[in-house]
């Protein structure tokens, strides 16, 4: 596919450039960004409010429009992360982890904009970040968009969502008598009020509302899956990319049954919970930790935000697109460590970050076992079934697929044997952000040895988007990427 470069990424990369304004203006006000910090022809636009804080009486309710401002908003720093519990998927900062992180007041989104001569509007690639729904942010170093806006020669954006038991809650005491209020999937709806406000103001940005791709990896890939099946979503995106994320869905009797042990807890601990208002005046502290061992829930089927139809039919993808489907060669063992593993997070992120001390003997005896080969054997069967099975409902619906598996894994031992090409290792190439010389969660996979082969291999990722979010079609020049079919054909990245 190295052939394949296209005279777009081309043109990108030998650096074109008059400036752009960084002063434009959206139907909420004035906003003023700055130069990308890395060198890149790129004005970025950060803590865009896409809708109101949803704090006060406004927690665990749909998301409502932002408030214009007056002046001129400088937007040119990251918003908090949604309040969640910190970990590896939040933050490169370990002092974080275990405890409460980020804010409530966190729906913002951040644009990055070529700033090349554009001519027509260029097509859009929105993000939208994993963490299993309860962790996670826009502003992780990993996911900075300068690069990929300047390769591409797109506008892209990464959004913020409501994250655990704050993005989805599912109580009789919080019913308003609104559909959207009483779905309880605030996660998702904030996604969706993103994508709304993109379509009525990325065009401010030179972007073009007609060619929104939206890119989800993990939890973000199981919202979008959601967002193919919910009609509030028609309209709002016109392409899509899944990275290591699955198909979800849950019935009311199982989020039912998650919210009754949030709110046991609280009882437990103290809390007189007998209506809304009991529940509001917790502070995200308090909600934080009653909520801190409950898994999120994808694809709740309310009926409204997504219909309470069969989620393994093709009739219910209302929002087929041309879908890219991409997922590791080992989906599991990334997220089996901690549950195999006697170390705890802090001492595995220590170890992560010195790799050439790792210890190779100590670390493969925490995984060389039965049980974690067997779990991982499974897991892995589970993902690329669904994954195929998706494939072949969306290829149902007439539009185009595209699989692939990203099984790049040159790094050194013990992390190669315990890890491979595991969950969330694809990211830094696609977005070309390896952070060799600051603390991140793979500092461990990149070595002086691999920089060469990693470049080329980010860049083949960034035509093959470039491609798709352009002609809906990662190899439009050659057939080194034939579409899913009855052959199931996928792309093997390595």
């Amino acid at each position: 596919m190295r052939q394949l470069l296209t005279g777009v990424l081309m043109a990108c990369l030998a650096g074109t450039a008059a400036a752009a304004p960084d002063v434009i203006r959206t139907e909420t006000g004035w906003l003023q960004g700055q130069a990308a910090d890395d060198g890149m022809p790129v004005t970025r636009y950060l803590g865009i409010p896409f809708a109101a804080p949803p704090t006060g009486a406004l927690r665990w309710r749909a998301p409502q429009p932002p408030e214009p401002w007056q002046g001129t908003r400088t937007a040119t720093e990251f918003a908090p992360a949604c309040a969640q519990i910190g970990n590896f998927f939040a933050s490169d900062d370990a002092a974080t982890f275990g405890q409460p992180y980020g804010s409530e007041d966190c729906l913002y989104l951040n644009v990055w904009v070529p700033t090349s001569d554009a001519g027509p509007p260029r097509p859009v690639l929105v993000f939208v970040h994993g963490g299993a729904g309860i962790a996670g942010s826009a502003s992780l170093p990993a996911y900075d968009g300068s690069r990929l806006a300047h390769e591409l020669d797109a506008v892209v954006v990464s959004i913020q969502y409501r994250l655990g038991i704050l993005g989805g809650l599912h109580r009789p005491e919080l019913k308003t008598g609104d559909p959207l209020d009483d779905s309880g999937a605030f996660g998702l709806l904030d996604q969706i009020a993103a994508l709304r406000w993109l379509q009525n103001n990325v065009a401010a940005f030179g972007g073009d509302p007609e060619r929104v791709t939206v890119m989800g990896h993990s939890a973000g890939a199981v919202s979008l899956w959601s967002l193919f099946r919910s009609p509030l979503a028609t309209g709002l995106f016109s392409r899509a990319i899944s990275l290591s994320g699955i198909p979800l869905s849950h019935d009311e009797a199982a989020l039912d049954k998650r919210a009754r042990r949030f709110v046991d807890k609280l009882t437990e601990t103290g809390h007189d919970i007998s209506d809304a208002d009991d529940l509001r005046a917790l502070t995200t502290a308090q909600v934080l930790e009653a909520g801190a061992d409950l898994k999120a829930m994808g694809g709740f089927r309310d009926g409204t935000v997504l219909p309470d139809a069969d989620p393994d039919s093709a009739a219910g993808l209302l929002n087929a697109v041309p879908t890219l489907i991409g997922n590791v060669d080992n989906e599991a063992s990334m997220l089996l460590v901690f549950r195999y593993s006697h170390l705890d997070r802090q001492e595995l992120w220590n170890r992560f970050q010195n790799h050439e001390d790792a210890r190779r003997a100590d670390l493969l005896s925490l995984f060389a076992n039965l049980r974690f080969r067997i779990a991982s054997r499974l897991f892995n069967g589970l993902v690329n079934r669904r994954l195929d099975n998706s494939a072949e409902l969306l290829r149902e619906t007439g539009v185009p697929v595209y699989r692939y598996v990203f099984a790049w894994d040159d790094f050194e031992p013990p992390w190669r044997d315990i890890f491979g090409a595991c969950h969330g290792l694809d990211i830094p190439f696609v977005f070309g952000n390896f952070q060799e010389q600051q603390p991140h969660f793979f500092r461990f996979a990149w070595s002086p040895r691999t920089l060469a082969d990693r470049e080329l291999i980010h860049r083949d990722m960034a035509v093959a988007i470039a491609n798709f979010i352009r002609q809906a079609d990662p190899d439009p020049l050659g057939d080194d990427w034939p579409a899913w079919d009855d052959r199931e054909q996928m792309k093997r990245i390595r």
